[in-house]
């Protein structure tokens, strides 16, 4: 699975948004972790995907260098929601269309390196940045999400608790 989703992405790169709309990503959209609810797939197979997001990141930044233009080419890695890590790509007139994605984190946390031991080396070649990511919701969101049981009591709980720290 991993494979496919390496091969279609190089077979892309920099892909059809880069093409037209001088933007692009791509997520890991793997049947049944991103799915509803989405789910992280275990350990060994992170490592895996995240292996095949080094390789398409490295065809990207390959194809990017040679228009010779400025370019905004990033891996984010989610942590510990891992599933929704993406690979992002911009560059003429959308140059700085992720610039405002996420808010920085005002905590210092090192990369999981640890996690991932068969490509540490070539984790480290990157220069990594802590960010905020957030969910907003409404209580009618957590009561949707209790009721369709796509979220347990405690996490709806969790959520509550976490709004008024």
């Amino acid at each position: 699975m991993e494979e496919a989703y390496k091969k279609n992405r190089e077979v892309e790169a920099p892909g059809h948004g880069l093409g037209y709309g001088a933007w692009d990503y791509a997520k890991l959209w793997i049947h049944p972790f991103y799915a509803l609810p989405r789910r992280n797939p275990p350990a060994w197979y992170n490592a895996l995907l995240l292996e095949a997001m080094v390789e398409v990141y490295a065809h990207w930044n390959k194809t990017l260098l040679a228009t010779g233009e400025p370019y905004y080419l990033k891996l984010w890695i989610f942590d510990p929601h891992f599933i929704h890590s993406q690979i992002v790509a911009a560059y003429q007139d959308c140059l700085h269309f992720y610039d405002q994605t996420f808010d920085a984190q005002k905590i210092e946390k090192p990369f999981p390196f640890h996690k991932y031991p068969k490509i540490q080396d070539k984790l480290q070649l990157f220069d990594w940045h802590l960010y905020v990511d957030c969910d907003t919701y409404a209580e009618s969101d957590l009561t949707d999400h209790l009721q369709r049981g796509w979220m347990s009591e405690k996490e709806a709980a969790s959520i509550v608790a976490a709004h008024f720290l």
